[in-house]
C-alpha cells in the first residue's frame, strides 16, 4: 500500500528496526498530527487544525502545506494499543471532521458564528462569504484575518446543515 510505504519511508532508524522485529503498520492504527509553528503567523484556520488526528489515507484530510506559506507539517501517531504503538507515539485526541474541528475552534475565538452563518444562510450564495467577511470584520476584532474566518464558518456551517437535514424526524 502506498500510504504504507510513504510512513516507512518517513521512519527513523530505530523505529524501522521495531518494524522489522514484527510491528504491523496500518492505516486503521497509523494516524497523523496536523502541527503549526504555535506563533503569531499561523492563519485561523491551521491554528484550530492543531493537534488534530487524521487517518493517513483520508482523502479530505489536511496535508501540509496548506496554502501558500504554508510552514505546518504533520507527525506520524498510533492508534493506542496498536502494534503500531510500538514505534510511534500515541494518538492524544480522536478523530473529527474538518468541519468538527472548525466549530470547536470557532466557538472560542467568533462565539456568534452560528448566527452569523445562519443570516448569511439567507442572502444568495455567491454573496454568502462576503456576508460572512464582513460579519467577521464588524462584530470582532479579527478583521486583519477576516477571510480564512469566513471560510471556516461556511465549512462549519454547511457540515452542520448537512448533519442537521440528515437526522431522522421525531
Amino acid at each position: 500500500m502506498i500510504v504504507v510505504t510513504r510512513t516507512v519511508v518517513a521512519l527513523r532508524p530505530d523505529q524501522r528496526e521495531v518494524l522489522d522485529r514484527g510491528a504491523a503498520l496500518d492505516a486503521d492504527a497509523v494516524y497523523f498530527e496536523y502541527i503549526t509553528m504555535h506563533d503569531d503567523r499561523v492563519r485561523p484556520s491551521h491554528a484550530a487544525l492543531d493537534g488534530s488526528i487524521w487517518r493517513i489515507d483520508d482523502p479530505f484530510a489536511p496535508v501540509p502545506p496548506c496554502g501558500y506559506n504554508c510552514r505546518c507539517s504533520m507527525r506520524y501517531v498510533a492508534k493506542s494499543n496498536s502494534p503500531a504503538a510500538q514505534i510511534l507515539p500515541i494518538a492524544s485526541a480522536p478523530l473529527r471532521t474538518r468541519a468538527e474541528v472548525f466549530a470547536d475552534h470557532l466557538d472560542e475565538i467568533v462565539p456568534d458564528w452560528q448566527r452569523i452563518a445562519a443570516e448569511a444562510s439567507k442572502v444568495k450564495p455567491d454573496l454568502r462569504f462576503a456576508t460572512v467577511v464582513n460579519a467577521v470584520k464588524t462584530t470582532t476584532d479579527l478583521g486583519a484575518q477576516a477571510r480564512d474566518i469566513a471560510a471556516m464558518i461556511l465549512e462549519a456551517a454547511t457540515a452542520d446543515a448537512k448533519a442537521s437535514s440528515a437526522k431522522p424526524a421525531v
